[in-house]
């Protein structure tokens, strides 16, 4: 996988850097889940999400709300394993919009989480 990164938030795979001081200009490769086969991948603004061949999600951004999906509202600059626990179905598809992620799995069922400004 290969990538630009663009702020605090959107660098990983390139540690100690921080492309507001020394950007990239190029397309780098992104080394953090080189052991992983990735089949999807999706970007908002602040937060990246991938999909992986064992149908696992990694995310990594700005979480203020929640939608990396690793039940806290820690930002990671560094990929996390988005959770699973309480999903039917392994994931197929994943999405990420402004503050917020959704994602289908096997069983049809469409998940999302992040903001809701219907709580």
């Amino acid at each position: 996988m290969w990538g630009y990164p663009s702020d605090q938030y959107m660098s990983p795979g390139f540690p100690g850097t921080d492309p507001r001081q020394n950007p990239l200009t190029v397309p780098t490769q992104v080394t953090t889940l080189t052991n992983k086969f990735i089949t999807q991948v999706s970007a908002s603004t602040a937060h990246f999400i991938v999909m992986t061949a064992e149908n696992q999600l990694w995310a990594f951004g700005y979480n203020n709300y929640g939608q990396l999906g690793i039940g806290s509202t820690t930002s990671s600059n560094e990929f996390v394993q988005a959770t699973s626990k309480g999903f039917r179905g392994a994931f197929t598809k994943v999405y990420a919009g402004e503050l917020r992620t959704y994602a289908v799995t096997t069983t049809g069922d469409c998940f999302g989480w992040g903001y809701n400004p219907r709580k």
